[in-house]
């Protein structure tokens, strides 16, 4: 279990937890990076210059819509995603352009137990799936 302590620079404050994105066909990988939690979003999305960094490659094209926003197709990089020492493999990222941050959408999320304390303004990620499945079958 690891605790990580909301964004108090967001108000409301902001759920964050760190996490680790690797290139699925090398050993790049970034140092350790605040991603906020964001159940709202589907998929996971890092800024371009990140995927750039990574060498990431396009993958797929998806249709996707912000809040409020125009229906657009874009396109996939895949990519590995470690929390906590869990890594969820090859899900597909898409590019923010004009944002500096990361957010764990659903993708990952669904792949942890986490815990929102808000009046703490604490996230605990309590275990992932495998542990999740380990436990159910003891």
């Amino acid at each position: 279990m690891s605790q990580h302590t909301y964004d108090q620079s967001y108000w409301p404050p902001f759920p964050i937890i760190e996490i680790v994105v690797a290139n699925p066909f090398s050993d790049q990988a970034t140092a350790p990076l605040p991603a906020k939690v964001d159940t709202g979003a589907d998929m996971t999305v890092i800024p371009r210059r990140l995927a750039a960094e990574l060498g990431l490659t396009p993958f797929s094209r998806v249709l996707v819509q912000g809040f409020r926003g125009q229906p657009e197709v874009t396109r996939t990089y895949p990519a590995d995603v470690n929390v906590n020492g869990y890594t969820v493999e090859f899900v597909e990222l898409i590019l923010n352009e004009t944002e500096n941050e990361l957010l764990l959408g659903r993708e990952v999320l669904n792949e942890l137990v986490l815990v929102l304390n808000g009046p703490a303004s604490i996230v605990e990620v309590v275990r992932n799936r495998s542990e999740r499945s380990n436990a159910r079958g003891s």
